[in-house]
């Protein structure tokens, strides 16, 4: 909030503005036994230094929610490091112990954060935009992973549907778009920057806006994974 009403008066004062600005090589990290060291390159793309730290979690969901516990079944290297502007620095992410013995996926979440660097200034205001990037690590089992997934759909009222997906494989599901529709095709739903996940054993529930009134006892659900694309057609609740 603090940062918020600093821009808010920034034509009444004379500010000097330091954003950070890091880019990720990748989106996602993945551990297993045979692979228990993975790296994650950083880049510096603004033009001031930039001080970051991780900390890693574990992740579950509870109640339709992200939860987040501290962990220290991995190792980043360095954990904390000064990246100058253009520069790149590689981060170490590596499995401790015997993360991988079981025979469900592991879902952790490593937490990039910008910390503030001292500001030598002669006058006006400095105000710091400081990034927090929440980045996915899975720790793969021994056994074959995979997701094992359940939709079901729910009217909610005339104009809004819930949309819930279950998983009960070892492996988590990752939605990269999702497309709802009436039996016979028109569109009802369509997110195309839609992004989800679904952890091994839980489920998770999504509530949109229709494009048209909903009728019918039945709708088609299409979504992109990282499998590939899976429909289903499903009777509608609540109809």
């Amino acid at each position: 909030m603090q940062r918020v009403i600093a821009f808010s008066v920034l034509l009444l004062l004379s500010l000097s503005c330091h954003a950070g600005s890091l880019r990720l090589d990748r989106t996602v990290l993945s551990l297993s036994p045979d692979k228990p060291v993975a790296e994650l390159t950083m880049r510096n793309i603004g033009v001031t230094p930039s001080l970051v730290q991780t900390q890693v979690f574990s992740w579950r969901q509870e109640n339709n929610e992200n939860k987040l516990d501290p962990s220290q079944d991995l190792l980043v290297s360095p954990p904390i490091v000064e990246i100058p502007p253009g520069a790149s620095q590689i981060l170490r992410v590596g499995l401790l112990g015997d993360g991988a013995g079981g025979s469900v996926e592991s879902p952790y979440r490593l937490i990039i954060q910008e910390v503030p660097l001292p500001v030598d200034e002669d006058d006006g205001v400095a105000v710091s935009v400081l990034l927090r990037i929440s980045f996915p690590v899975f720790v793969k089992p021994k056994a074959k992973a995979e997701p094992n997934l359940s939709w079901q759909a729910t009217k909610r009222s005339a104009n809004e549907i819930t949309i819930s997906l279950s998983n009960s494989g070892n492996a988590h599901a990752q939605l990269v778009d999702l497309d709802v529709s009436t039996s016979d095709g028109s569109p009802l739903v369509e997110s195309e920057s839609f992004l989800g996940y679904v952890l091994p054993g839980e489920t998770r529930s999504w509530d949109f806006a229709t494009s048209q009134s909903l009728s019918g006892n039945r709708v088609k659900v299409s979504a992109e994974t990282r499998q590939g694309r899976v429909h289903a057609d499903l009777d509608l609740n609540g109809s």
